[in-house]
């Protein structure tokens, strides 16, 4: 209830756009994620993953090709092609109504910058990729199956980009600490979680409780999330 009071107010203020931190200005398309979602609020005030975010933006700087698996609605590359943070964008998603939403979301943002979407994202097909562009930025989220997709081979074979993977630990822990020991074979490695939040910033929410702000800016995760980040050596 908290979080559909909270949005009531932002969506007759705000619509679909994004008011504050690097996306400022992107709209997100009625669609699929126009039903309130746990991490919606957040993605308008501008605080939705700060931290990949700001992470992101920083290796946009080192190279200029960034490649998005699990990219769901296309918050990442819609994002990075409005404000230009990269040149080239590859979009991989299996859901074939996410494609069309990441479609719907660069049209509406009338973005100039090109997203090439793909479906499932594999060995070959990052090969070609690197192969083409070299040093790329990578951001996974595919509900543990990076776990799978990350094995030794393709470690190697990304070995002079920047990663950074959400990790999905419940999937299995050995899993987890075999990724984590294998990249360090390759890469230099980081462990972030989400370490804060101030609801107090936002004018927006100083008519609501306590509570009710906290729980706005909550993104409904059941734990600390944790993402791995990886450099090149």
């Amino acid at each position: 209830k908290a979080q559909i009071n909270v949005w009531n107010k932002l969506s007759k203020m705000y619509g679909s756009t994004i008011q504050y931190g690097p996306f400022k200005g992107m709209k997100i398309a009625k669609e699929k994620s126009w039903e309130l979602e746990y991490g919606f609020i957040t993605k308008i005030l501008g605080t939705y993953e700060e931290k990949v975010v700001d992470k992101l933006i920083k290796f946009s700087k080192k190279n200029n090709t960034f490649i998005d698996i699990g990219s769901a609605d296309g918050f990442y590359v819609v994002g990075m092609a409005f404000k230009n943070f990269f040149k080239y964008i590859y979009a991989f998603e299996i859901d074939s109504k996410s494609r069309r939403i990441i479609e719907l979301n660069h049209s509406l943002n009338k973005c100039k910058q090109n997203i090439k979407i793909k479906s499932e994202a594999n060995y070959l097909n990052l090969k070609r990729i690197i192969k083409l562009r070299r040093k790329c930025t990578i951001l996974i989220d595919i509900e543990g199956a990076e776990f799978d997709l990350l094995s030794l081979k393709v470690l190697k074979s990304l070995k002079d980009c920047n990663i950074i993977c959400e990790l999905h630990k419940f999937y299995g822990e050995k899993k987890y600490y075999d990724l984590i020991e294998n990249s360090k074979k390759i890469f230099k490695t980081e462990l972030i979680k989400r370490s804060s939040y101030n609801p107090c910033k936002f004018k927006e929410l100083d008519s609501f409780s306590d509570d009710e702000r906290l729980l706005a800016l909550s993104e409904g995760r059941k734990f600390n999330q944790e993402w791995l980040i990886l450099t090149p050596k």
